[in-house]
């Protein structure tokens, strides 16, 4: 996950961070989370400190099945593979596209996959998360190398964001998205959200 991705990534976080889903019991609590670790960290919370923090997990893990990194990834095939039920023979060598991008949003795998929510990865829910449907970095041997330093950077991203000011939406703000067209990374033409003091009032 190169720079741009992780930036690209926080930016969906900010825009999540404002949809309707998300309203104030969230809200107020991943303000109030991000706040006071940045806070008794002196702004520098330690790695295990951030890995422990399930909620921010929670968003970020859901920010990423709604705006994975990668509009599909692709696997070359290392041996003859016949597939269940269609007789289907994927040769030696093809090249397999995994489109993450339908999967993640696929009713049959995540329902209501369009509403952003994070209690999709509570410990409680986890478990209905059938393998290899969520692949915001791949899986396998042959997954980002860089999954968990861009994990821990995108959360820090997020809460030093958050402890600074809030993030509203605007008449301008697209939602639905609209993503510039292409098979690698997801891309929005445009992400348009507020920046409000955290002590203004309003929504």
């Amino acid at each position: 996950m190169k720079y741009k991705d992780v930036a690209t990534s926080v930016c969906f976080l900010l825009l999540s961070h404002t949809l309707p889903a998300y309203r104030t019991s969230y809200r107020f609590l991943i303000h109030n989370l991000c706040h006071g670790i940045l806070y008794f960290q002196n702004n520098c919370p330690p790695f295990d400190v951030i890995s422990k923090q399930k909620y921010l997990n929670q968003v970020v893990s859901e920010s990423m099945r709604m705006f994975p990194p990668a509009v599909r990834i692709e696997r070359s095939a290392s041996e003859p593979y016949k597939t269940e039920g269609t007789g289907i023979v994927v040769p030696e060598g093809a090249i397999i596209a995994i489109p993450v991008y339908a999967i993640h949003h696929d009713p049959q795998y995540f329902p209501d996959p369009d509403k952003f929510d994070p209690e999709r990865f509570s410990d409680e829910n986890l478990s209905s998360i059938r393998p290899y449907t969520y692949l915001p970095f791949g899986a396998g041997p042959r997954n980002c190398v860089g999954m968990r330093f861009a994990l821990q950077t995108v959360k820090l991203c997020l809460m030093n964001a958050i402890h600074c000011a809030r993030f509203v939406r605007t008449p301008d703000t697209q939602v639905p998205l609209k993503f510039c067209k292409g098979f690698g990374i997801l891309n929005a033409k445009e992400i348009t959200i507020g920046v409000r003091s955290l002590h203004s009032d309003g929504d």
